[in-house]
């Protein structure tokens, strides 16, 4: 008997097999390939994916991780499968070195900022816009800006990832001077 490593790999994936015809073992297989072969498709975007949760990224996420699934479970072809994978995430990198070039295709994949408050006067239209509520408003001014209220706010922002960013108005300022190098570090706490 001869060593054939395709009908190895057919055997071991149950490739060409009815999805109700897979064999516990055969599954296992298909799961561990389509891991290996995620993590290093997922990899190659150096973590764009699974670091920025933009809209432009989850989407990708949620095709992705769907149409990888069916090939472990036999409702799509394996071998299809993980090359429609790769063409997608390489479709994916293509648009974010798109996007880190033209502004205006960055804004279309991505979305841009909306200002919510500004110099402590909030953006009622913006607000309702985004389909944000005062209390959701009011909640990321303390936890954001650790303000008690908006009208400490120089700029509060909906970003492209969906956080509220908050910028206050007046910050406290560190200042560390050494009294002598070795001995004692003065901090100085300055409010402004």
């Amino acid at each position: 008997m001869a060593f054939d490593p395709a009908t190895i790999v057919n055997d071991a994936l149950g490739l060409g097999r009815p999805a109700d015809e897979l064999s516990i073992g055969q599954l296992f297989a298909r799961a561990l390939l389509v891991y290996l072969v995620a993590l290093f498709l997922v990899r190659a975007v150096r973590n764009r994916l699974l670091g920025r949760n933009t809209v432009f990224d989850i989407v990708l996420g949620f095709i992705f991780g769907s149409m990888l699934s069916r090939a472990i479970n036999g409702q799509a072809p394996v071998l299809e499968t993980i090359m429609t994978g790769a063409f997608l995430v390489g479709l994916h990198e293509l648009f974010a070195i798109a996007g880190a070039r033209w502004h205006w295709f960055s804004r279309w994949t991505k979305g841009k900022p909306r200002n919510l408050i500004e110099e402590g006067r909030t953006d009622w239209k913006s607000v309702r816009q985004n389909r944000l509520s005062p209390e959701d408003l009011e909640e990321a001014v303390r936890l954001k800006g650790h303000v008690l209220s908006k009208e400490e706010v120089a700029l509060a922002q909906l970003e492209r990832n969906g956080e509220i960013s908050v910028v206050p108005k007046h910050r406290a300022r560190v200042v560390e001077v050494q009294v002598a190098e070795g001995v004692q570090t003065v901090r100085i706490v300055v409010d402004s």
